[in-house]
């Protein structure tokens, strides 16, 4: 009896250090605004981009006289953007995990990019989705790093400057 107790102190603890050490683990999101607009970028700019926003003063939805979608305080928010050459498509974020794996932290997201069903624009478009985490979600140090892969496999976008990422850790 008293080994079996010791035997799952053991087990709780060996879990927590897992969880400590930075073990993968899924998150809980919800979306703040997604859709698709035409783009009138400079060519040179058209390239995928995402995000983490954690800084209680950063929105890149912010606009003057209106008031932020997300508490930053509570929650922090993973932006992802892409070009497609038409109207009509959609993104979805379909799965965020929290990454840590030796110089490596970063969170995973997975995406579902929709083809257009029915009519289109024949003008270039870019489409995004901009989702909220719970801060205590993720620990006390939140990941400036993101992979971004579609559900199929194909990498979307990864941070380069200033973070390491690792690709093969993102999955679908």
């Amino acid at each position: 009896m008293r080994l079996t107790g010791l035997l799952g102190v053991v087990l709780v603890a060996l879990a927590a250090g897992a969880v400590a050490a930075g073990a993968v683990g899924q998150l809980k999101f919800a979306v703040v605004t997604s859709g698709s607009s035409a783009d009138h970028t400079p060519v040179a700019q058209r390239t995928p981009f995402a995000s983490i926003v954690r800084r209680i003063v950063d929105d890149p939805i912010d606009r003057p006289n209106r008031p932020t979608p997300v508490d930053y305080r509570r929650f922090f928010g993973v932006y992802v953007l892409v070009y497609r050459p038409t109207s009509g498509y959609r993104l979805a974020v379909r799965r965020l995990t929290l990454q840590r794996r030796g110089p490596a932290a970063q969170v995973c997201a997975i995406v579902q990019i929709t083809r257009p069903a029915g009519a289109v624009a024949q003008v270039l478009s870019h489409v995004y989705a901009y989702v909220k985490v719970r801060r205590s979600l993720a620990g006390t140090n939140i990941p400036a790093g993101i992979v971004v892969r579609e559900s199929n496999g194909k990498l979307v976008y990864r941070t380069t400057v200033g973070q390491r990422t690792n690709t093969a850790l993102c999955h679908p």
